[in-house]
């Protein structure tokens, strides 16, 4: 009984509350950093509201996928790290002509290394033709988003010049570059007299000039 004043031999129980013991859970991201610390009941399931995350890399898109070890219910002190699963990240490759349209765009992984099945092209001008000489920059494996730009080598274009006679026979041809003065170097041409006339070559016509296209 409760305790009192003595007036005879008397005999008290002890009596005992049970409480519930409560101990410390710990969280933790995978890289071994605390992210939170919870209490919970003997007995009961454990949780924290704190959501894990892990930054992406250039190469890796993580998703929580759980805790290890598994959760259960609480016996003692615990620590729970988070687990991740990794998506290899994909990126968009662009190939563009050297007058910045699109020629081809593909989806690749990280590590891939780009191709393309086009050739690149680029029309002739009265002055130049030209060669595809491969890729701005220099194709590399993926590592983020690209754009490759063709490069082309260019050719002066050459046009044949021909020189012709009163009869309109070839005296001299040949291959002249863009941009060059042909040159007439045969004998000077003659026309044979008539009773009436002498002839006495005075030049060309039209005049000589650069050279920009064939001419006669």
């Amino acid at each position: 009984p409760e305790v009192t004043t003595v007036v005879g031999n008397t005999t008290y129980s002890a009596e005992f509350k049970e409480v519930l013991r409560s101990y410390t859970i710990t969280w933790l991201d995978d890289g071994d950093n605390v992210i939170d610390i919870t209490t919970f009941a003997y007995g009961t399931v454990p949780s924290t509201e704190i959501q894990p995350i892990k930054a992406s890399t250039a190469e890796y898109t993580y998703t929580f996928t759980g805790w290890t070890p598994v959760v259960t219910t609480t016996t003692g002190n615990a620590t729970y790290k988070a687990q991740f699963s990794a998506t290899v990240n994909s990126y968009t490759i662009t190939w563009a002509n050297d007058d910045n349209s699109i020629l081809d765009s593909v989806i690749l992984a990280y590590g891939e290394i780009p191709k393309t099945e086009i050739v690149p092209t680029k029309a002739s001008t009265a002055q130049y033709t030209y060669t595809f000489a491969g890729w701005s920059p220099v194709v590399t494996s993926v590592t983020g988003e690209a754009t490759y730009k063709a490069q082309y080598s260019s050719q002066v274009r050459s046009y044949m010049i021909y020189w012709m006679g009163d009869n309109n026979e070839v005296l001299q041809s040949e291959s002249v570059n863009y941009g060059e003065i042909p040159k007439f170097t045969a004998a000077t041409p003659a026309k044979v007299s008539s009773a009436k006339y002498t002839y006495v070559f005075t030049g060309w016509s039209p005049e000589m000039a650069i050279v920009r296209e064939s001419a006669v």
